[in-house]
């Protein structure tokens, strides 16, 4: 797996990975993550990768954040 790129964010690192016959795009939040796997047939390569995360879709992973942090006190809390 190699780096693709990295996407400048104020809140995420954002870090593309071309793996293989997929890219992965990871977000990274302190100690929680999400990636998403996409099929290198669908994605020309990280521009239109880039060209792809719209604030909506930046709303959307700021809701499975808070969702993660939420799940990780409960865990840390029992």
């Amino acid at each position: 797996m190699k780096i693709a790129g990295y996407i400048q964010h104020d809140i995420y690192k954002i870090t593309i990975f071309d793996y293989g016959a997929r890219f992965v795009v990871k977000f990274e939040n302190g100690p929680l993550e999400i990636s998403y796997k996409l099929p290198k047939e669908e994605f020309s390569g990280f521009q239109e990768i880039e060209s792809n995360l719209s604030k909506q879709f930046y709303e959307k992973v700021d809701k499975i954040f808070e969702q993660l942090a939420d799940s990780a006190v409960d865990f840390f809390n029992s």
